[in-house]
């Protein structure tokens, strides 16, 4: 079998049918490949990404300062959004799994080791090298109530079309149709069975259906919403209708920035920056809040990683800093020259006291050197890892990522309007909480007093006492990491899929996303998305319909 673009005419049937080839749907499918079972794969894009598509043209986001534009959060093509992912991986912590009394509508009905099982087959596939993702910091100890032992590990090779497209066009068991979108759900005269999936042109056409055993729907949170709500419109008894769970508790992570990390010696950050393996694997240490602390206090799971200071703070004393921020505050070289992943964390606009940011760039030009190789040298590599370098003054942008609290006025629903192929069209109602901002300040108050307590440093914030709530808010935004929507549950009246990520009431439908996910940690979602891909394809494998 092979790259297609027409489904095949002899009506045949496949074990596996999966609508989606992002990173989801590949772990299914080379997974299930593995097993000896045949895949058919659909995806609405192509070969490369596209900047529009059915779910951008079909939904209407209510607060876009919330929630990011569809055509910005997705990607239509093989590997889906692997074409953006920055590539960090990190597993869920044991305690994202727990019942949390500060946390409503939290726990899980599997635990950290029905997952973990899985984390070296995930780490291959995402190839980020080992599945450790904890290296002890010695001197650390001391630390009451923060753990830095955790990291997250960066892929070296993060686009997964370019790294399993020749593997896809070598299977003699996989057929990949591009260009094809799922438009609806076929079910049996029983309801309780899929009989096919729908599927036509993503540009139009007539639409065809596509026969197998087992479906799975892998087509990111939004779609694979999008498709169960139109299938609960036709079956209203599915799912328990539009009071039950289907498209609710929409999450992701609340991330930003509103500090700088003070070392008060300057070597302390050297263990918190990117380091390499002897595989040229990098990865950036993570400050945690403890779990026993995080129940104590009440917070939702919250890491903290260092970034680059403000570039146009002269306090850095970065020669290569510096010089960029001289060439920024050209404009013939900033744009031309230096990418975002230099100048996103640039809080404070380029300096006008150019004088002393020469002074930096000659105070160690060799330093100053060394670092402008080695940003060239991170440019060169597929790793899409932000630039990080050291400074002498210690000082770092302090980036937080934590999880939401599930929201069940958080959701996905189908709009009254109708898209041009005849799709009811969505809207999305994604809300931060009170509680999200308040856990996040309260972590950034445990870190600062811890760092003061050991002497470790301190956080010099950016705003006053009484506007940091706010800042956290204002700055909050999210669409990326697409949770909850079709959230795991033994209860079909809590959840819309089994511990197997089987959908409640189907027998042989199936969801490989983030959206199965109660909680969502503070780890980006991928590696666990993958981890769950292969348990799933595992799972396939040993089922019968």
């Amino acid at each position: 079998m092979t790259i297609a673009s027409e489904l095949p005419k002899d009506g045949r049937s496949f074990d596996v049918c999966i609508a989606g080839a992002g990173p989801a749907g590949l772990a299914v499918a080379l997974e299930c490949e593995a097993r000896g079972l045949s895949i058919i794969m659909i995806e609405a894009g192509g070969l490369q990404p596209r900047s529009t598509g059915l779910v951008s043209e079909a939904t209407d986001i209510l607060d876009k300062l919330r929630h990011g534009q569809m055509n910005v959060v997705t990607r239509q093509a093989l590997g889906g959004t692997s074409w953006a992912w920055g590539g960090e991986c990190i597993p869920f912590d044991r305690i994202d799994f727990e019942p949390r009394d500060h946390v409503p509508h939290s726990g899980w009905p599997i635990g950290y080791k029905d997952i973990a099982a899985w984390h070296g087959a995930a780490a291959k596939f995402l190839a980020c090298g080992s599945p450790n993702f904890f290296r002890a910091l010695s001197g650390w100890e001391d630390l009451a109530s923060c753990n830095v032992d955790h990291i997250g590990r960066f892929s070296t090779s993060s686009n997964l079309a370019n790294r399993y497209r020749n593997r896809l066009e070598r299977s003699p068991n996989i057929l990949l149709c591009v260009g094809k979108t799922v438009t609806g759900i076929e079910m049996d005269v029983s309801g309780s069975t899929v009989s096919g999936l729908n599927i036509r042109n993503s540009l139009g056409g007539a639409t065809e259906t596509q026969k197998a055993r087992f479906f799975v729907l892998a087509g990111g949170g939004v779609r694979t919403t999008h498709l169960l709500l139109n299938l609960q419109r036709s079956f209203p008894h599915l799912l328990g209708g539009d009071s039950g769970p289907l498209g609710r508790y929409y999450m992701g992570h609340i991330a930003g920035e509103i500090s700088t990390i003070v070392f008060n010696d300057p070597k302390d950050s050297v263990d918190f920056l990117f380091q390499p393996d002897s595989r040229k694997v990098y990865a950036l240490r993570r400050i945690k809040i403890k779990e026993g602390v995080q129940k104590r206090e009440g917070l939702l799971n919250t890491a903290f990683m260092l970034r680059n200071p403000a570039i146009g703070d002269h306090r850095h004393m970065n020669g290569a800093l510096s010089l960029i921020n001289l060439c920024l505050s050209n404009p013939l070289t900033g744009q031309r020259f230096f990418s975002r992943r230099l100048s996103s964390h640039s809080n404070v606009p380029p300096s006008p006291q150019r004088w002393k940011h020469v002074g930096n760039t000659l105070r160690a030009p060799m330093r100053t050197v060394k670092d402008i190789k080695m940003i060239l040298q991170q440019f060169l590599q597929e790793t899409k890892i932000p630039v990080l370098i050291g400074n002498n003054a210690g000082r770092y942008t302090l980036r937080y990522h934590a999880e939401q609290v599930p929201n069940p006025e958080s959701r996905i629903r189908l709009a009254d309007q109708f898209d041009r192929f005849g799709e009811p069209t969505l809207k999305i109602d994604f809300r931060f909480t009170d509680q999200d901002a308040r856990s996040v300040l309260r972590a950034h108050e445990i870190l600062d007093h811890e760092l003061r307590m050991t002497g470790r440093g301190y956080l010099d914030y950016w705003y006053p006492l009484k506007e940091r709530l706010a800042a956290i808010m204002d700055i909050a935004t999210d669409g990326y990491h697409q949770a909850g929507t079709t959230r795991m549950k033994t209860d079909p009246q809590e959840g819309v899929v089994d511990e197997s990520c089987r959908v409640h009431q189907i027998r042989n439908l199936y969801i490989a996303s983030s959206s199965v996910f109660p909680t969502t940690g503070s780890a980006n979602p991928t590696f666990s998305i993958v981890a769950f891909a292969l348990r799933l394809a595992a799972h396939l494998s040993g089922v019968q319909v």
